[in-house]
């Protein structure tokens, strides 16, 4: 359910809970009912889904059908002032589902001094968007490059955005 906040972010997560209240107040319900409700209401025809809320939700989904914890193996490298890190999911061979999972990667840099470092100039490869600080993982792999004058270090995972095991050489 944080992970839907941190997808929709707090107004589009609580239009989605208004959604799912509409639809659903005193019945038993699926879990795919609730997270169609969320990213139904966040749809450009909301409260009426559209092809992408439903693609969207159907990849969701794909958390409650995946047993273990999931991996992100990050590698940072800065060079001619920029900064590129690059992201792999994956997921416990033993499975079920062995298909990419929604993955919200609430990230920053920061300076030696601890300060945050503008990534608004960020550029974004591979399956991925990036929508605020929020990267969005959708395929097994992301790279993000972004214009920093100094080697910086990559602050991953931030407010908790996904239940996920990082592998990062932080020293």
């Amino acid at each position: 359910i944080r992970m839907l906040q941190t997808l929709l972010g707090v107004d589009g997560f609580r239009q989605g809970m208004d959604l799912y209240f509409a639809r659903h107040d005193g019945q038993a319900v699926t879990c795919e009912e609730f997270v169609a409700a969320m990213f139904d209401a966040n749809a450009r025809t909301a409260p009426h889904a559209n092809e992408t809320s439903r693609a969207q939700a159907a990849h969701f989904m794909r958390w409650y059908d995946t047993s273990g914890t999931p991996h992100i193996a990050a590698q940072g490298h800065w060079e001619a002032d920029r900064y590129t890190l690059r992201l792999t999911q994956s997921i416990s061979k033993t499975s079920p589902s062995q298909q990419p999972l929604m993955i919200p990667i609430a990230l920053g840099l920061v300076d030696e001094q601890g300060q945050d470092l503008p990534i608004a100039s960020a550029q974004v490869g591979g399956d991925a968007t990036l929508v605020g600080n929020v990267l969005l993982m959708h395929g097994w792999q992301a790279e993000v490059s972004i214009a920093c004058a100094k080697p910086p270090v990559p602050s991953l995972l931030r407010d908790f955005s996904a239940p996920v095991a990082l592998d990062y050489p932080y020293s």
